[in-house]
């Protein structure tokens, strides 16, 4: 990434010189950094954001030793609130460190993944206040998942959306559904990758193409993400699906299984994420969250989802 060119652009956008860009956002997160010092006071305040839906932790797999992470807002396709991301990093640290299972999987309930950020939500905390509480909650949960000693698989049900996809990303394996789609669609928003997956997209997908479906807000289907091997495994059914999770349970030396992790993600250099990427990522991500064309594009999806609500309306 051009990153002093990006920051170059951002600071023109807001009339700003580069130098002041930088040192505002560097104040700013020094002064939340302050305000919120525990993770638990991070988690707490997007916990009172409420919105409803929640996200469960619970051992699972023919052994029980799988670890299951589970998104529940169906009637919002899964989509994140607060609370929600709340809850995924309580699982999260659940999971990695529950001693009886190999393996965490995450899912969302009613055949669909997780839609991204639940818009009420999302236009809510469309500050920069909101932007740091989100992206530091998020990007811890991400970090813990990626560098657990356990094999981490998504699987991909309907729609992963946005910062869903970059859940996935995090992920060491992802498995789909044929009829799934990812949509890597943080730009059709008007900011960037704000969960903490910019990092897992450039890995899991290189540099050229994360930068094509980032740069293009790409909706891709799962057949063409297995074609480029960002997608191991295509499932049509649950019974399919179940079988390939029980691959995972035939391993008899658990040492082994963590071992053959270790050494992925050593080569892979997943052990290795500098604070330095981190703090550029979460300053490129605040400078985009609640802009004028963030907030824009949460007004067009409210006017499209009146239209459609009227359309419907006037149908009956």
């Amino acid at each position: 990434m051009n990153t002093p060119g990006l920051i170059l652009r951002l600071a023109s956008h807001r009339q700003v010189t580069p130098a002041a860009f930088i040192h505002k956002h560097i104040q700013v997160i020094s002064q939340l950094s302050s305000k919120y010092e525990k993770d638990d006071a991070k988690e707490k305040w997007l916990k009172e954001q409420g919105d409803g839906g929640s996200v469960s932790y619970a051992r699972n797999g023919s052994n029980n030793d799988l670890g299951l992470v589970t998104f529940h807002h169906k009637q919002k396709l899964n989509a994140f609130t607060g609370a929600m991301m709340h809850d995924f990093s309580v699982a999260v640290r659940e999971a990695v460190k529950d001693e009886k299972t190999r393996c965490v999987v995450v899912r969302g309930e009613n055949g669909n993944f997780c839609s991204g950020g639940e818009l009420n939500f999302v236009e809510r905390i469309a500050s920069e206040e909101g932007s740091f509480v989100m992206n530091t909650v998020m990007m811890t949960a991400l970090k813990k998942l990626a560098n657990s000693e356990k094999v981490s698989i998504a699987v991909l049900e309907g729609s992963t959306m946005g910062g869903a996809s970059e859940i996935a990303s995090a992920c060491d394996i992802r498995v789909a559904h044929r009829k799934s789609k990812v949509g890597f669609v943080q730009g059709k928003m008007g900011v960037c990758p704000g969960w903490g997956g910019g990092r897992y997209l450039l890995k899991t997908l290189g540099t050229a193409r994360a930068m094509e479906y980032l740069a293009t807000a790409a909706l891709v289907r799962a057949e063409e993400l297995y074609k480029i091997g960002y997608v191991t495994h295509l499932f049509d059914s649950e019974a399919e699906l179940t079988e390939y999770l029980k691959r995972f349970s035939r391993l008899e030396s658990k040492n082994a299984f963590v071992a053959a992790k270790r050494m992925v993600a050593n080569y892979s250099g997943k052990t290795r994420n500098p604070k330095e990427k981190e703090e550029e990522e979460r300053r490129i991500f605040m400078s985009v969250w609640g802009h004028a064309d963030h907030k824009k594009s949460i007004q067009a999806i409210r006017d499209n989802l009146t239209r459609a609500k009227k359309e419907k309306k006037d149908k009956k």
